[in-house]
């Protein structure tokens, strides 16, 4: 009699046990189930925020651009679009400083990434620090570039030349100048503009060899 008690009240408990771990795996699936749904329309909200700060900036209202696009920034802070939008829309209401700092918790993710570099650069010119945004600039210019990016690249080092020439640093524009050559896009336009540059520069011996080589470059 016994016996068959003991077998009951361990069937009992078998019965308790796999009805917990039933109940314990529907609870864990459940809060997974939620916490995916949860996420989800985090992201979306951002998404929406984001769509609104856009809309905002393109059509210049920069404080509705703001307000928006640092919602979006807040709920999803992973979001590398969303940080740059939300520098750009507080660098044109007149917050060089916040924008900066948004942009620098985004770089310490990705320290090479040149688009970071290159807006950081434009800031510190904005603010007249002339050695960092030569530093931000030569950070962009050797970050890692997706393939197929020469001609921004490109731009990048003529816009830190012109950059060098307003604050009276020709000797450093020519250096640049003279790395820029070494990788030039085989176009008469680009020989022709950087020939222009090296006569602003006072350098026409070398101007007269960009004008050679667009003598023969292609079109």
């Amino acid at each position: 009699m016994g016996s068959i008690e003991e077998v009951g009240r361990v069937r009992r408990e078998v019965l308790a046990l796999i009805v917990l771990s039933v109940l314990a795996t529907g609870v864990f699936l459940g809060t997974r189930l939620i916490a995916k749904w949860e996420q989800q329309r985090s992201l979306a909200d951002a998404a929406a925020w984001y769509a609104r700060g856009m809309s905002s900036f393109e059509s210049h209202q920069n404080e509705e651009a703001v307000t928006a696009l640092r919602r979006a920034y807040a709920t999803n802070r992973k979001s590398r679009q969303y940080a740059i939008a939300l520098a750009h829309a507080l660098s044109a209401s007149g917050f060089p400083d916040d924008a900066t700092r948004v942009l620098l918790t985004l770089r310490e993710a990705t320290p090479e990434d040149p688009e970071i570099n290159l807006e950081l650069a434009r800031l510190s010119a904005m603010r007249a620090d002339l050695s960092e945004a030569i530093r931000y600039y030569h950070s962009a210019l050797y970050g890692i570039w997706p393939p197929g990016r020469e001609r921004a690249r490109a731009d990048v080092r003529v816009e830190l030349v012109r950059l060098l020439f307003d604050n009276d640093r020709r000797r450093s524009a020519v250096a640049e100048l003279i790395a820029l050559t070494s990788n030039l896009p085989d176009t008469s336009a680009d020989h022709a503009e950087v020939g222009r540059l090296l006569l602003e520069a006072s350098e026409p011996r070398l101007a007269k060899g960009r004008t050679a080589a667009t003598s023969t470059s292609s079109p």
